[in-house]
């Protein structure tokens, strides 16, 4: 399981992947408030009260349409280590910094590391 901001989920996307599955974004928002450890940065109380307003009323269009890409959300991946090899050698220098996390973790985590040849 990874929990990660919806910009990272969209650069995961371009690898292939053998299961990824997650709740809908809109099942994932209609469960509960949304709360500041909901997303990857500060979020201004202000923006955070509209959020919750659009839930609550159930403007879900709008809602997808200013929601956050730092919002986060968990999804369980399962791929292949010739996959994994790849996001390390592509992303290790990244700027996102949820890619150095997701790597180190992968590196600290893996169970046969050995197998990636690198």
């Amino acid at each position: 399981d990874v929990r990660a901001s919806l910009k990272f989920w969209k650069q995961v996307d371009t690898y292939r992947l053998v299961t990824k599955q997650s709740k809908s974004t809109m099942h994932m928002l209609i469960n509960s408030i949304v709360k500041p450890e909901d997303f990857d940065f500060d979020i201004k109380p202000d923006l955070l009260d509209y959020i919750n307003s659009l839930i609550q009323d159930g403007k879900f269009q709008e809602l997808t349409s200013i929601l956050p890409s730092g919002w986060l959300q968990t999804r369980k991946m399962c791929f292949s280590y010739k996959t994994l090899r790849n996001m390390i050698q592509q992303r290790s220098k990244h700027k996102l910094d949820e890619w150095i996390q997701f790597i180190n973790y992968m590196k600290e985590n893996c169970l046969h590391y050995e197998l990636l040849g690198i």
